[in-house]
């Protein structure tokens, strides 16, 4: 077992709370979460199906899936080995993804709350509408950001990130999509 941090065994043990683990790349954050994943399982707090666990990249995400997987074979005793081959089936379906495949799933679920086609439903739209209201709520229109990208970042609270996220190649038809 690793030498945790504070801050890493803190983030391991709170319970009864949400937490978000927020670090540099390498800091272990994928360590520290599969760490949480496999004490509320093994302490009966909750099966693996019940966890939300969000990541930036897919890359990352299966990874996570990975990383359970093997923590809880290794965990595998012969007094557990009910509950852990339970946890490993309820694996396939654990909700750990990306932030955006999983508001996608939420909105493909709901899609009548917010009276859309189900077919339109698309990454494209997902990322339209929070760039549209991260804008909105910043009081930035679209246009004014497309004229003068360096102006606007200059006045938001994390350019590099927006200007990163503006310069992926599709969000091309998603800038379309906000004009009209």
């Amino acid at each position: 077992m690793p030498e945790w941090t504070k801050a890493q065994r803190a983030a391991i043990e709170t319970r009864d709370k949400n937490i978000l683990v927020a670090a540099a790349a390498g800091s272990g954050k994928t360590a520290v979460l599969v760490e949480r994943i496999l004490s509320l399982i093994l302490s009966g707090a909750c099966d693996v199906d019940e966890l939300l666990v969000m990541t930036f990249t897919d890359a990352a995400a299966r990874e996570m899936r990975q990383r359970v997987e093997k923590a809880l074979e290794k965990a595998r005793t012969p007094e557990e080995a009910a509950r852990i081959e339970r946890q490993l089936v309820l694996l396939t379906g654990a909700s750990i993804s990306t932030m955006h495949k999983f508001c996608l799933q939420v909105l493909r679920r709901h899609f009548e709350a917010i009276d859309l086609d189900p077919s339109e439903i698309t990454a494209n739209l997902l990322l339209g509408y929070f760039l549209n209201t991260y804008l909105a709520e910043r009081e930035v229109s679209l246009l004014t950001l497309l004229n003068d990208p360096q102006g606007v970042a200059a006045r938001l609270e994390k350019p590099r990130a927006l200007m990163e996220l503006l310069g992926r190649p599709e969000l091309v038809e998603a800038r379309d999509a906000f004009i009209a």
